[in-house]
This record gives structure tokens, sequence and C-alpha cells, in this order.
């Protein structure tokens, strides 16, 4: 299901066209839930957790420590979440009960300790954590020191990130040895997704939006999308194809290189595009908007229950085999 939480408030959709607003135990900034397979798992803005079984029914859980929380990363075994800019972690084995950890540093400039990925072995955070429990966390030294993405990226194989002002990429295996990498050009790259295949950012070049894309996060080619322009927010690699949009312009691309324009029938700026396995979905924040598509050609307009300050908008699935996916899918997507 699509799922979004803001203030008091969280809609649900099986489809984006559909959906139902749910109550919450209190009014807060949300982070994006996350699943375990059993429970979805959200963190506030300061001191308070909520988990439900189905989306619908919410119980509220007390952290032990206010904080900026990124989105709780699940890895098998526990949820993990990082405060943004502070030095603090905190994991769960059910999004009830928290403990909360010292990193070696604290957040803030160049260390955006909310990104997190886990790889299957280890969890890692732009820029310099990594962590094989949430329990005890190493800090290493990146090649560059940049102002980087909130988008770091795991593909099955390699971590890759994108600086935002900077013609710089960096990759590593293990989160711990990175290796610096040099992009076509200096852009404020906006995002970073993952179709399967490719790695792409978009981004403003000159006063014109270009696209980055890479087959292995070191060798990147440019492409010139003017005369669009502007800063786009999300992409997602969903389908074997990616999508953004931004206004009433929707872009989608197999590869990263060749682009269509699409028209969108309503003006907005997602935070974040939803693919569900067969539906882009995307609302527009402290709006009741929402817009999906089958392929990111044809778009339909749609209507949430009510309108509030949106978490970034979640494909999740609650069953058996979902966490692996979903942490897999927000490695590549989110």
């Amino acid at each position: 299901m699509f799922v979004a939480l803001g203030g008091a408030t969280a809609i649900t959709s099986p489809d984006g066209a559909t959906w139902t607003q749910h109550a919450l135990p209190s009014s807060h900034g949300w982070t994006a839930p996350t699943s375990n397979g059993t429970v979805l798992c959200a963190l506030s803005n300061s001191n308070a957790a909520v988990t439900s079984p189905d989306g619908s029914n919410w119980t509220q859980h007390t952290l032990p420590s206010s904080g900026f929380w990124g989105r709780p990363v699940w890895n098998g075994t526990l949820f993990c979440a990082l405060s943004t800019a502070s030095n603090k972690a905190i994991t769960s084995p059910d999004g009830a009960t928290w403990a909360q950890y010292t990193l070696p540093a604290s957040g803030g400039g160049g260390a955006t300790w909310g990104n997190l990925v886990w790889n299957g072995s280890v969890f890692c955070a732009l820029s310099r954590l990594t962590s094989p429990d949430g329990a005890t966390w190493t800090l290493h030294t990146l090649p560059a020191i940049e102002d980087w993405l909130d988008k770091l990226i795991w593909n099955g194989s390699i971590f890759c990130a994108v600086g935002y002002s900077s013609n710089v990429a960096v990759t590593s295996l293990d989160g711990a040895t990175w290796a610096q990498h040099t992009l076509p050009a200096s852009g404020l790259w906006d995002n970073l997704a993952w179709s399967g295949s490719v790695f792409c950012s978009l981004g403003q070049v000159s006063g014109s939006l270009r696209a980055i894309s890479s087959t292995t996060g070191t060798t990147w080619t440019q492409t010139n999308l003017s005369p669009l322009s502007g800063t786009w927010d999300s992409i997602v690699g969903g389908g074997a194809l990616f999508c953004a949009i931004r206004l009433t312009n929707a872009i989608t691309s197999p590869d990263g290189v060749s682009w269509a324009q699409h028209t969108v029938p309503v003006s907005i700026e997602p935070r974040e595009i939803a693919w569900s396995g067969s539906t882009f979905c995307a609302i527009q924040s402290a709006t009741d908007l929402a817009v999906t598509s089958p392929d990111g050609a044809t778009w339909t307009q749609r209507t949430l229950p009510t309108s509030e300050v949106w978490s970034p908008l979640v494909w999740v699935s609650l069953s058996p085999i979902a966490p692996f996916w979903q942490n897999f899918r927000r490695c590549v997507e989110i």
C-alpha cells in the first residue's frame, strides 16, 4: 500500500486512486514509515515513534530522547535510525522499545546522518559511518569533503553517492573504503536513483536541467534536458524506467540518457515519487493533491482525504518477504 503521515493523520491507498484517512495518536512531523513485515514504524521530529500492524491502527511509543530522526531502516532483526544533526543512534526490535547509542561524531554540514542504508551486512550513513548492529559505529574517511546528497544508494553491489553542488561522486563496496570519481559537470544535483541497471541523477547546470547516468558509479554520461530547468527533487527507478515530476511536466527514461517529456494534469512538486510495482504515485505536501500513472507517461489526478504537511510518500508491504525487498527498494529509489 501507499502510505504517508502528516500531523495527526495517516493516509493509505492500495492503488493511489482510493485513499483512506486514519488517526495518529499525536501530531508531529513524521518520517516515512518502514515495514519489518509485520508492523509499520515511523519516527517523529521529537521523541515519539508510532507503529501499526495494518496502516490503519497506530500506537505511540517513547524514544530515549528527542531528535530530528531519519527514516528507520530494518535489517532483518531491528529498526535503526540516526538523528540527522547529532551523535545519536537508536535501535528497536519491534518499533516499540528503543535503545540509544552514541556515534563517534555529530552530524551537520556534509555529514547527513539521517541518510541510512542497510546492505545486508552493515548500516552505512553519509558521510562516513558504518555499523554491523546499530550499536557500535565506526567513522571512516571519504576522499572528498562535499555537501553530499541525502541520498545514499546500495545497488546490490556498491554504495554510491553524488555531491550536491559539485562534480564529485563516490563509491564503496563496504561503506569503509571509498573511491572518488569525476562527474561530467559541476551541478546542483538534486537526487539519485537506481533503475536496476543504471544510476541516475537530475540537476541544474548553467541554468538548464541535466541528467547524469552511470552503470557502475565510476564513469558518468551527461544528457542536456533543456529547455527544462528548475529543481527536480525526486526521481524514482521503477519498472526499469526512471520517472521524475516537476510542476506539470513528467519525464521518463529507460537508461538515463534518452528522455521523453509528458504532461501532468495538475502542478505538483512531490518530495518523493513512489512505485508500487505497477503504479507511479506522487502527492503534494500541504495539499490534497495526488497523481498516478501506470507508465510515467499518462497521469491521472487524484484527491487525498485531507491536506497535511505530508511525509515522503512510500510503498510498503506487510508480508514475510517484504522487509528485505522494501529496504533494497528504499536504497535504489528513495
